[in-house]
């Protein structure tokens, strides 16, 4: 039973466009280039480093509902528009 929940839950993540960590990572990307933003700026200001939004804007971190407010912010933006669909 575990093995096929870790296997579920970690392994079998499909990666296609419907993907709400794609849509979020490409969202936080655009909005931040748009900016003339580096990665580094919202890393900075929401204590993170710059490795961790690039994980983000890849889809390779997930993050808490409390960073995804300190990011949009970072980026003068509203949280909804992360979640632009």
């Amino acid at each position: 039973m575990f093995y096929f929940l870790f296997y579920y839950f970690f392994v079998s993540v499909k990666k296609d466009d419907n993907n709400i960590l794609i849509i979020l990572g490409a969202n936080i990307k655009r909005i931040r280039t748009s900016k003339g933003i580096s990665q580094s700026e919202p890393g900075r200001l929401c204590d993170r480093d710059r490795q961790n939004i690039y994980k983000i804007e890849l889809d390779k971190l997930n993050i808490t509902i409390r960073n995804l407010e300190n990011i949009a912010k970072a980026l003068n933006a509203k949280v909804k528009d992360l979640f632009n669909f």
